[in-house]
């Protein structure tokens, strides 16, 4: 290895220099220096990062590929997730969204939560995407009339207030408050509850493989006792009918939620809701089918048009900024305003 290493540096040019030779001729002319070093110092200045995201557009993604239900019947159209592009800022991309103005640039600090860690950030991200995924199933098997009930639910630790006294950690599970077994969020407030400020709560969690004994104590917000932690709940149904997901492991957001949870029922009921056409859209969606407001709705809406869906549905909340928009670039999609996935079903079935 080391004498491959030598002779490639020792190769000699056509005009008979050495890369060494030429290498110590250039550090002893300054204008052969600057000449050489300034352009690599500029491009990799613009591959600096910023304390940016940059927002573009995206696409769609058939659900069809992502979502396979057994026994599904024949489906004719699709159901399309509509999903912008994220990136992370670098001084370069900082710069061109002054020029192209799809390239939307916002704050980490305005995303993430005070003193959360990226990582952290992302993990709470791709869990939100869990939970959508989670939501979307329980919804669509209620209302197709089908089988489900809760198996386990698992409550993650996802953000620690910077103030917080404990040695809990962001991703860990909780399992029980002393010696009472946590199934559920409101397990976990009851029995927090249950003690006083002055007290100091030993917690039980999964942290990673391991079971780790933690000790927490209460801080005060507006003379009111708390702990400074945020849960999230990762909840698993046992369904008569299996369900397989496809997903990438990059995708993360609770956006897709009210998409899946169509795709599902559909593919769980006899009437084919698509009737051949390419229906895309966006929204979260809660246990009670309502569907909830997401961000980067232009660039969503441009990435439907673009992929030639028929219809587009949009929550509520983001509707008239989804119709200012279509009517600003004169896009020829049916938009669709929904509060509930009641809405959208019965709006397709006519």
């Amino acid at each position: 290895m080391f004498k491959k290493i030598k002779n490639f540096f020792f190769y000699e040019t056509e005009d008979n220099t050495t890369f060494k030779e030429r290498f110590i001729n250039t550090l002893k002319n300054p204008k052969e220096l600057l000449k050489t070093v300034i352009p690599i110092i500029l491009i990799l200045s613009l591959l600096l990062p910023v304390p940016y995201y940059i927002t573009t557009s995206g696409g769609i993604i058939n659900l069809e590929d992502k979502i396979k239900v057994e026994n599904k019947p024949s489906i004719k159209g699709s159901f399309n997730s509509a999903y912008v592009t994220q990136i992370r800022g670098t001084v370069f991309s900082y710069l061109l969204s002054y020029i192209i103005p799809d390239y939307e640039k916002e704050k980490i600090s305005d995303v993430k939560l005070d003193n959360e860690e990226i990582k952290d950030y992302t993990f709470r991200e791709k869990l939100y995407f869990k939970q959508s995924i989670s939501n979307a199933t329980k919804v669509a098997f209620d209302l197709a009339n089908e089988n489900i009930t809760k198996e386990k639910e698992d409550i993650y630790v996802v953000y620690i207030e910077d103030k917080t006294k404990t040695t809990l950690k962001v991703q860990d599970i909780i399992l029980k408050v002393f010696d009472e077994k946590i199934s559920s969020k409101e397990d976990l407030l009851n029995a927090i509850n249950k003690y006083s400020y002055k007290d100091e709560i030993n917690m039980e969690v999964l942290r990673g493989n391991k079971k780790v004994d933690t000790v927490s104590k209460f801080t005060t917000n507006d003379n009111e006792k708390i702990l400074g932690i945020s849960v999230m709940e990762d909840v698993t149904y046992k369904k008569d009918k299996d369900i397989t997901f496809k997903f990438s492991s990059k995708e993360e957001g609770p956006s897709g939620g009210l998409m899946i949870a169509l795709s599902i029922y559909n593919q769980l009921t006899k009437d084919d809701l698509t009737k051949g056409r390419k229906i895309a859209g966006t929204g979260t969606i809660s246990l009670d089918g309502t569907v909830g407001e997401i961000g980067g709705i232009k660039y969503k809406l441009k990435g439907a048009v673009k992929n030639k869906a028929d219809i587009f549905l949009v929550p509520k909340e983001n509707y008239d900024e989804a119709l200012k928009y279509k009517k600003e670039k004169n896009y020829d999609i049916e938009l669709v305003k929904v509060e509930t996935i009641k809405d959208a079903i019965e709006y397709l079935q006519k």
